[in-house]
C-alpha cells in the first residue's frame, strides 16, 4: 500500500541480488522485535547485531537477554552471552573468546551485542532472546551473519535511484557490470 493510501503496482518484477533490509516481526505474549534476517558484514570489522524489542512490560532489574550462535552446518546453538541486572556475562569457553561486548541498553529497548574482529567462522545464525517479566514466553529472534571479503561485495555495484515525478514516480537499479558498463532496471509505479 503506497504511503498516499492507495496501491503500489509494478511495472517489472525485480529480484535484488544484494541484501535490503526485511524486517523480521515476531510477537508473543506481549512482546515484540524487529530487526534484520540477514546481516552481512566485512572480515575483520565489528559486527553489531541489532536485538531491538518492545515489551507491555516495565523494564525492570529482572528482565534478561540470553544470546546464543549456531555455526554453519551446526545442528545446535551454542550460548555465547547473558546480561542481567546491569551486567554482561560472556562466555569464557566459546568462539567470540575476548570479541563480544555489551552494545546495547534495556531502558532504550535495545538488546544488542558487538562482536568485534569479525571473522569467516563467526558465519551462521544468532539468537536473542528476551525476558521480561511476566512476558517469558518468547520465541528468539534469528540474524544470519554473513562475513564477507573485505572490500569485496561480490564484484558488483549497486545504486538506488528514486525519481518522484507527479505523475509518474519511479525507482531506477543501476549495477555496473564485471567489464565496466552499466545496465539498469527501471520500476514503475501507478
Amino acid at each position: 500500500v503506497a504511503a498516499g493510501g492507495g496501491d503500489v503496482n509494478f511495472s517489472k518484477t525485480a529480484i535484488f541480488p544484494f541484501p535490503l533490509p526485511h524486517p523480521q516481526t515476531v510477537r508473543v505474549s506481549a512482546v515484540e522485535e524487529k530487526t534484520p534476517e540477514e546481516l552481512f558484514v566485512e572480515n575483520g570489522t565489528e559486527a553489531r547485531l541489532p536485538c531491538p524489542f518492545s515489551s507491555s512490560e516495565v523494564i525492570s532489574s529482572a528482565t534478561s537477554v540470553s544470546w546464543s550462535f549456531q555455526p554453519e552446518g551446526a545442528m545446535t546453538p551454542i550460548p555465547f552471552f547473558y546480561y542481567s541486572q546491569g551486567n554482561a556475562y560472556p562466555g569464557k569457553d566459546t568462539p567470540f573468546k575476548n570479541r563480544i561486548s555489551w552494545a546495547g541498553d534495556l531502558n532504550k529497548k535495545d538488546a544488542s551485542v558487538s562482536i568485534a574482529n569479525v571473522q569467516f567462522r563467526d558465519n551462521g545464525t544468532y539468537f536473542c532472546d528476551v525476558k521480561n517479566p511476566p512476558d517469558i514466553v518468547f520465541i528468539p529472534i534469528e540474524i544470519r551473519l554473513r562475513v564477507v571479503q573485505r572490500g569485496d561485495r561480490g564484484g558488483r555495484s549497486y545504486w538506488a535511484v528514486c525519481l518522484w515525478l507527479k505523475r509518474n514516480p519511479s525507482l531506477q537499479l543501476a549495477k555496473r557490470r564485471a567489464g565496466g558498463s552499466i545496465g539498469a532496471e527501471v520500476f514503475a509505479f501507478g
